[in-house]
């Protein structure tokens, strides 16, 4: 399970932001497990700090990219849905 407090957990949920792997897994949409878990650890320890590694950034932002992508595809697939049952009624 990603270490995330009850309110974050909560809004992440809301905005389609965590989902599930194959195995169970509490995992960032998009991420693999150990992506989920190195993204939650760049998300935290790059907040604030002013001796970030480029690295890091760069890692830290395709992480972001990918993460994004798949929650937005996921949102457009719950929006079509929802829009072909109101359709059918």
């Amino acid at each position: 399970m990603l270490v995330l407090t009850d309110m974050q957990r909560a809004y992440l949920k809301k905005i389609r932001a965590l989902s599930e792997d194959h195995q169970g897994n509490e995992v960032f949409a998009g991420l693999t497990l150990e992506e989920s878990m190195r993204f939650n650890f760049l998300s935290e320890s790059l907040l604030g700090q002013e001796h970030r590694t480029q690295e890091d950034v760069d890692e830290y932002l395709s992480l972001v990219q990918k993460h994004e992508h798949s929650r937005l595809h996921l949102l457009d697939a719950e929006i079509e849905a929802q829009q072909n049952r109101s359709a059918r009624h």
